[in-house]
């Protein structure tokens, strides 16, 4: 190891077998020189994999010794890779147009009929629970001049993640609907890995395809050395 010799180590075995598992790894440009990749990709493909491959009893009690690798204390994981980095998330579902529905019956001049026929509609919440290999701390702001929100810290872009809108279809009313997705943490890994979405989809409408192009946020998000999760 570097820790023991000043030697260097060659990365070739490691880039030729990531090329063989992921193709599009090995992606190259007009010139034949290897294509940029996203880091994001790499750790998704690479934690894939791993998950795939070191799962199963024998490894789950090799891994940890034997001691505490059962489903109750592995809380659903069923590979060494969720049982280190599965964040387990709670996730909710709430049906915008029936709250708005429901709560829209104190105006004096409506009919006592229609308030009574819109409080009679009821979507109860949807929850899942699921498991994530990362949090995703959401960068707006900076030189996306369309972005309302402004992040400029780790735990702002994280929050924002865990709240959302939807399209969904809804029983209660028999067609799709705006839903709000809210989710967060119900149980913590031993280790937590944080994405910095920089990334983001910009509309094109001048251009001659109308296809629009990717952005990335230039701007500095601030963060401690120690995360507190407890608003998450």
């Amino acid at each position: 190891t570097l820790d023991r010799s000043p030697a260097a180590i060659s990365p070739n075995n490691l880039v030729m077998s990531t090329k063989m598992a992921f193709p599009q790894m090995a992606q190259t440009g007009p010139q034949g020189q290897p294509m940029q990749q996203d880091a994001e990709e790499f750790y998704s493909s690479i934690m894939g994999a791993a998950a795939t491959e070191m799962r199963g009893d024998n490894v789950m009690r090799a891994a940890f010794h034997g001691e505490k690798c059962g489903a109750e204390e592995l809380n659903g994981a069923t590979n060494v890779i969720d049982a280190v980095f599965g964040l387990k998330m709670e996730e909710t579902l709430t049906c915008d147009e029936l709250s708005t529905a429901a709560t829209a019956g104190d105006g004096g001049d409506k009919d006592a009929m229609d308030t009574t026929e819109s409080n009679a509609l009821v979507e109860p919440p949807v929850t899942t629970y699921d498991l994530h290999r990362k949090l995703v701390c959401n960068i707006q702001g900076g030189s996306d001049a369309s972005s309302q929100v402004n992040i400029t810290h780790l735990a702002e872009g994280i929050q924002l993640s865990l709240t959302g809108k939807l399209e969904k279809y809804s029983d209660a009313l028999g067609r799709n609907a705006q839903w709000t997705r809210s989710q967060k943490i119900a149980r913590l890994p031993p280790y937590m890995v944080v994405q910095f979405g920089r990334f983001y989809w910009k509309a094109t409408p001048d251009s001659q395809d109308h296809a629009g192009v990717k952005c990335k946020v230039m701007k500095p998000v601030s963060f401690q050395g120690v995360l507190d999760t407890y608003e998450f």
